[in-house]
């Protein structure tokens, strides 16, 4: 009888993994302004000799490793597509036996292996090891790590690149160039902030970056003149025709740092674009529109699935628990929550990080639980007459994290 479960059992785990395999052969990833997919005819075509270095990803389309982190790869190759004058992403995949010889000369021995490939590269180079790091953040340093590097590889740095470095002048006047308008992002040394955002606008001709260090006594000072700076980091307009800077936002720490500075120029953009009406009448409260989406439905929706669809299982084990960290790591970088409810998901993704092997279901409800104050707040799953519409900046964030799930 054991025997007879024993083959049964082994064949019935064959079929899964056939199943599996013939299900998962098709590419982990469709070409797009953001993904470059490469094969063996155009991969020296497209990233020999380029003015843009690339971070290339080498997969294999039915590794379990490599599906789990398509959504990932996928959701971090658009966060960075601005940045494309600079670096671009590609993949290629293994499994296709006419790309092997490439996956064989650049040394891929596991799945998936990320390499960072210069600019100007040539036949022989094969690139720079890199990590399929799990946290878009931590993917974007790795990348800021790489280019600013480049300075010291012996390489020419192209001469269309923005500066990474920290501004040294000693006056706002100094910092005037022939952009329209110029993005200063006053931080700490430690912060890859101003550089996420200088590579932001790479591509813009009207809009240039620079960031300053508090240590920067003499034009941190001035800065300062403008208003209180935030504890981590903060970012004033400067309008080189008006020669005076605006505070437009700041922060006390680097979490979602990024996207606050973004939201405010999105909102600083929408408003010098729409000219202001002034108005006499009385606005009737607004009634939900189906045409529209609502920030309320959205905190809803994860509320329920944090309150009620994880914690109904006993135990997570090691997969479902990967697969939770994976969802809250998804969103915290794109869900656009309030305020209270991204301080939330900041503190479940550090309760969740150190675990390994399992999480009860009773135990993470208990902390959802025991976190609940006007700083950070899940809230409960309520309908309510009024909702906040979403802005064009967390609309898009929506759509990208749509796209990751």
């Amino acid at each position: 009888m054991a025997s007879q479960f024993h083959a049964t059992g082994w064949s019935k785990l064959w079929i899964l993994v056939v199943l599996a395999a013939s299900s998962t052969t098709a590419s982990l990833y469709n070409s797009s302004a953001a993904i470059h997919v490469l094969n063996s005819s155009n991969f020296y075509s497209v990233l020999l000799g380029k003015s843009n270095a690339w971070l290339v990803q080498f997969y294999n389309s039915w590794c379990g490793h490599c599906i789990r982190y398509a959504p990932i790869f996928s959701a971090f190759a658009k966060d960075i597509a601005g940045w494309n004058k600079v670096i671009a992403v590609a993949v290629l995949d293994c499994s296709n036996l006419k790309n092997l010889r490439i996956c064989r000369g650049y040394d891929v021995n596991s799945y998936p292996t990320v390499k960072l490939v210069r600019a100007g590269a040539v036949r022989e180079d094969r690139g720079q090891d890199g990590e399929p790091r799990r946290s878009l953040g931590a993917l974007r340093r790795q990348v800021i790590d790489f280019v600013q590097g480049t300075n010291s590889s012996g390489f020419p740095r192209p001469p269309h690149w923005p500066s990474l470095n920290a501004s040294s002048v000693g006056s706002i006047g100094e910092l005037s160039a022939n952009a329209e308008r110029t993005l200063i992002v006053l931080e700490k040394e430690e912060s890859y902030l101003g550089r996420e955002i200088i590579l932001d606008w790479s591509g813009s001709n009207r809009t240039r970056a620079v960031r300053v260090l508090m240590s920067n006594t003499a034009l941190c000072t001035e800065l300062q003149s403008l208003g209180p700076p935030g504890e981590f980091a903060t970012l004033y307009v400067l309008r080189n025709r008006l020669h005076k800077p605006q505070l437009l936002a700041k922060v006390s720490s680097p979490n979602g740092a990024r996207r606050i500075f973004r939201e405010a120029l999105d909102a600083l953009d929408t408003s010098s674009a729409t000219p202001s009406r002034a108005t006499t009448t009385s606005t009737p409260l607004p009634f939900a529109d189906p045409a529209k989406v609502y920030q309320v439905d959205l905190e809803n929706a994860v509320s329920y699935a944090l309150r009620q669809e994880v914690p109904v299982r006993a135990v997570l084990n090691t997969t479902q628990l990967n697969a939770l960290k994976d969802f809250v790591a998804v969103l915290v970088d794109f869900f656009p929550g309030s305020p209270a409810t991204m301080q939330f998901l900041r503190q479940l993704q550090d309760y969740l990080e150190p675990l390994e092997s399992q999480l009860r279901g009773e135990d993470l409800s208990d902390y959802i639980a025991s976190v609940a104050g006007a700083d950070a707040l899940l809230p409960e799953v309520t309908e309510v007459p009024v909702r906040a519409v979403l802005n064009t900046t967390q609309l898009n964030a929506l759509k990208d994290f749509v796209a990751v799930l």
